[in-house]
């Protein structure tokens, strides 16, 4: 007996398959419920792989996740038992639109869900949002279980008190943190810090690689990734260095550390260390 005829030699029936869909798409375990939902669906099996491809609009249930989009394909693995057990990973395209655990939220032209790996990887104007976490990137890979984001291509983020771009972002939710690399950019909003007559808002740091811990509220030098020269921007104050840690609240600048080439220019002020 092949793969296919595990899953039902019904399945081959045009006008039952609807019918044997919904008995099969829709199963409650332990772990989970799957669920899958299209205006068509066609079973297709080459070798031993079987794959569903379903037209929309399609909405798939895997756990907590919930996914629709225009069409998608579901891939298969060998346990037929049943749709969760059953369920590798699915392609998804056009308009595709992710909500998970968390209030976690996303969006874009396709994706692809991995449900052995339990990850989401959107690309094509990809966004990714939860609670004050907001992203959009040429590519989002949510790895689910871990709360990881890894950004990349025109990635742009913000979260609280802070607001970046780089070319590629690799953040932890639940701990707050993380690196940016490629043409670094990170503003701090100060919330009005006077500095002299200044009225300060916000602190703009760049670099090559930068690391950010919002609950401490560091920006810093990446330097284990390489990075040296960093330049940071307050108001009309500038402040150039090889290493630099900012630490800072939403109502104050902490402090701002600098080492290695210290160059700082401002109103009347030129210092160089």
């Amino acid at each position: 007996m092949n793969n296919l005829d595990k899953i039902s030699p019904l399945f081959r029936i045009p006008f039952l398959v609807t019918a044997i869909f919904a008995l099969f798409g829709t199963i409650t375990f332990a772990e989970g419920e799957a669920n899958l939902n299209a205006s068509n669906l066609v079973i297709e099996q080459s070798g031993e792989a079987i794959s569903l491809v379903l037209e929309g609009p399609v909405e798939i249930t895997y756990g907590n996740d919930h996914i629709s989009s225009d069409s998608a394909i579901a891939h298969l693995g060998s346990d037929l038992s049943n749709l969760y057990a059953a369920i590798e990973f699915v392609e998804l395209t056009g308009n595709v639109e992710y909500t998970g655990a968390g209030a976690t939220s996303g969006s874009a032209d396709q994706a692809t869900y991995n449900a052995d790996y339990h990850m989401i990887v959107l690309s094509g104007n990809a966004q990714l949002n939860r609670g004050s976490f907001s992203a959009s990137a040429g590519e989002v890979n949510y790895k689910i279980e871990l709360g990881t984001v890894v950004l990349g291509g025109g990635c742009r983020m913000s979260q609280d008190t802070i607001s970046a771009t780089a070319s590629t972002i690799e953040y932890v939710l639940e701990q707050e943190t993380g690196y940016f690399t490629g043409s670094a950019r990170v503003i701090y909003e100060t919330g009005g810090v006077l500095f002299g007559d200044e009225e300060i808002n916000e602190v703009e740091l760049s670099s090559d690689a930068l690391y950010v811990s919002i609950k401490e509220g560091i920006v810093r030098t990446a330097e284990n990734l390489g990075s040296r020269r960093t330049s940071v921007v307050a108001g009309n104050f500038t402040l150039d260095a090889d290493l630099v840690t900012f630490t800072g609240t939403p109502e104050a600048v902490s402090s701002i550390s600098a080492d290695g080439s210290v160059v700082v220019d401002g109103p009347d002020l030129h210092v160089e260390a």
